[in-house]
This record gives structure tokens, C-alpha cells and sequence, in this order.
């Protein structure tokens, strides 16, 4: 799996979850990024969402491949 691409649903999860905690100021010590369980949960929602996006994109990388080499 692609580094850059778990590196990128990192940032982007981080991202929503300070927006959360902005919105939401009364649950923002839930999405703490201060805290280590926090952030494991997001690596690992990062690791399985980006893992998914590979997955769904191989058939297409396959299609795109057999097309430009007819």
C-alpha cells in the first residue's frame, strides 16, 4: 500500500476531527490529539480506508491498462 496515500486520509481524518471538535467545543476533549488512543484509532481508520480506496481502484488501473494496450 501506498505511504503517501495512508499519509493523506491521516491528514484528512485529523482534519475532520479538529472541525468536529471545533463545532462541537463540548466534545472536543473526545477527539483530544494529545491522546495516544486517539491517535491510534485514526492511524488506523487512515491504514484500512486507504488499504480500501487501493482495492477499489485496482479493476479500474486494470481496465485503464487493457485500453491503452490494445
Amino acid at each position: 500500500m501506498s505511504e503517501i496515500k495512508y499519509l493523506q486520509e491521516k491528514q484528512y481524518l485529523q482534519k475532520l476531527a479538529d472541525d468536529y471538535a471545533r463545532n462541537k467545543p463540548h466534545l472536543a476533549h473526545v477527539l483530544d490529539p494529545q491522546d495516544p488512543h486517539t491517535g491510534y484509532l485514526l492511524e488506523g481508520f487512515a491504514f484500512l480506508s486507504a488499504r480500501l480506496q487501493k482495492k477499489l481502484m485496482m479493476p479500474f488501473l486494470k481496465l485503464r491498462y487493457l485500453y491503452y494496450n490494445v
